[in-house]
């Protein structure tokens, strides 16, 4: 799985049929041998979900209560997104600087 660079990051909450939702949503770009240039990909990934996927030393109403602001350390490193089998994230390995691999 190639790796994205985090650009911007963003929240998206609302309802939908009647239910909540609130998603993380982070911006990237990556280079793709299908594109020409660098392209663009969003990774959503719920509320709920982003202490395990981050590895969050939270609970979940300390998480509910996070910004955009609170993850600004994310933009310009490098991520590996990994998805279950129900194509939600269930893992985001973030790269220190100098583990950050040319994609």
């Amino acid at each position: 799985m190639a790796n994205s660079k985090v650009v911007g990051i963003s929240v998206s909450s609302g309802e939908y049929k009647g239910y909540p939702f609130k998603n993380l949503v982070l911006h990237t770009l990556r280079r793709d041998e299908h594109t020409e240039g660098e392209r663009t990909e969003q990774f959503k990934i719920k509320y709920k979900n982003l202490g395990s996927a981050l590895s969050l030393n939270k609970t979940a109403a300390e998480i509910d209560r996070l910004t955009p602001a609170d993850f600004r350390n994310l933009i310009g490193k490098e991520i590996t997104v990994y998805y279950d089998q129900y194509r939600s994230v269930q893992q985001i390995i973030v790269y220190a600087p100098e583990e950050q691999k040319k994609s």
